[in-house]
């Protein structure tokens, strides 16, 4: 396997949380042990991928301006661009999209893709919790019925 160089895109950790509870399917489990490849050829294990989008995740509702317009997100939600990603994780769009798509259908992410702002929610993560802060239930999850 090829080695990343120092230059490269460092992968994010949900670090701001003290537990998170998910929702974990054997296929997604059988996902998330898996790889995908970036351009060069270097294989990325897809949790490594997956802990990334979550880093991204609004714990509490907010005004995000990361991208060219403002957009609300609620907790549970990350605003996300496949340009930016396919760039950061050295990937051509089809093959972000494919990885992307596979996370959806196992019930990870959830993808509402559009020219306003693209929104990813996380179903399969029922809630967290933060020091010093209590727990709480997505609403993404608990809403979604």
């Amino acid at each position: 396997m090829n080695k990343l160089s120092k230059d490269t895109y460092k992968f994010q950790i949900p670090s701001r949380f003290e537990i998170i509870t998910f929702r974990m399917t054997v296929e997604v489990m059988n996902l998330l042990s898996g790889t995908t490849e970036n351009k060069r050829g270097d294989k990325i294990s897809n949790i490594t991928l997956f802990y990334d989008l979550l880093s991204r995740m609004a714990v509490n509702a907010k005004v995000s301006d990361d991208f060219r317009r403002p957009l609300a997100l609620q907790p549970g939600q990350a605003q996300y661009s496949e340009l930016r990603l396919a760039e950061q994780w050295q990937m051509n769009r089809t093959r972000l999209r494919n990885l992307l798509d596979r996370m959806e259908q196992a019930g990870l992410i959830y993808t509402d893709r559009s020219l306003v702002g693209s929104v990813m929610t996380f179903p399969s993560v029922l809630g967290w919790s933060r020091p010093d802060k209590p727990y709480i239930r997505n609403p993404a999850f608990f809403n979604a019925d």
